[in-house]
């Protein structure tokens, strides 16, 4: 199984950029999980998603990924 994202990215400094980072991360449920549940969104510089205490229980964790590129922009 494989997946991919794609990001369309703007500039919106006039400041030369040499860096770009971009993390993610995954979690598979490991038991069944009540479809009525709560959970809320929010949209900042970051994208946080949040849910009760018994969904997240519902499943693993891995460590974060990180994808850098290098550029002069």
């Amino acid at each position: 199984m494989s997946t991919s994202m794609y990001f369309d990215v703007q500039k919106r400094t006039s400041t030369t950029l040499y860096v770009i980072n971009a993390y993610g991360n995954y979690k598979h449920a490991q038991q069944t999980v009540n479809p009525n549940f709560s959970f809320g969104i929010s949209i900042s510089m970051d994208i946080s998603i949040s849910a009760s205490p018994q969904i997240v229980e519902s499943y693993d964790s891995m460590s974060t990924a990180q994808a850098t590129y290098y550029l002069k922009w």
